[in-house]
């Protein structure tokens, strides 16, 4: 892997995570960066580190979809090594996982249901990293989950909640119909 590659895609996700107008999808990954500039960074050697990582895309992604604020050292650490496994292992079998973590709800309305502005069941469990933020996406895409929310909710952690979840949505490619499927076999 190339260190000015990695270096785009790591800004690039950035900068779709934190920014509401760029859309990593929408605009390719494409930003003005030139190479030159690149090779002038303090922390090149940082970005050619990241890129000698296996999987760094998945990387990137799994540690700046967690906190949008990490910077490339952070994707260098255990914790974020901890991150991309996780997102990995979610990943390779994403049904299986997906059904793990919706059936330890006893009632998915009651779970996803805002009840006196308080937040659903399924976003508290997102905020105690109980749930992932795949599982909630996929709810999410199932129910629109995002703007029923919205509605009800009207709090700044709220609105940083939801455009996290605005932001990954993108990343989780689905069929809902099959989805859906699952949960109603599920709950019935």
């Amino acid at each position: 892997m190339n260190a000015f590659k990695i270096y785009k895609f790591y800004v690039a996700i950035k900068r779709h995570f934190n920014d509401e107008k760029y859309d990593f999808f929408k605009y390719r990954g494409k930003l003005r960066l030139n190479e030159s500039s690149f090779e002038n960074r303090k922390d090149k050697y940082l970005f050619t580190k990241l890129a000698s990582q296996e999987d760094c895309f998945n990387l990137v992604v799994a540690g700046i979809a967690n906190n949008p604020n990490f910077y490339v050292t952070d994707l260098l650490t255990e914790e974020c090594q901890r991150l991309s496994t996780a997102y990995k292992k979610y990943h390779q079998s994403f049904e299986y996982s997906f059904k793990e973590e919706i059936k330890k709800y006893k009632n998915f309305d009651k779970a996803i249901k805002v009840e006196e502005g308080q937040y659903p069941e399924i976003i508290s469990d997102l905020l105690r990293d109980e749930i992932s933020l795949d599982t909630i996406s996929v709810v999410d895409k199932i129910i629109n989950g995002c703007e029923y929310w919205s509605r009800h909710l009207t709090d700044p952690m709220w609105e940083d909640i939801n455009m996290k979840l605005m932001k990954y949505r993108p990343f989780v490619d689905i069929n809902t119909k099959k989805y859906k499927s699952i949960i109603m076999d599920i709950f019935g």
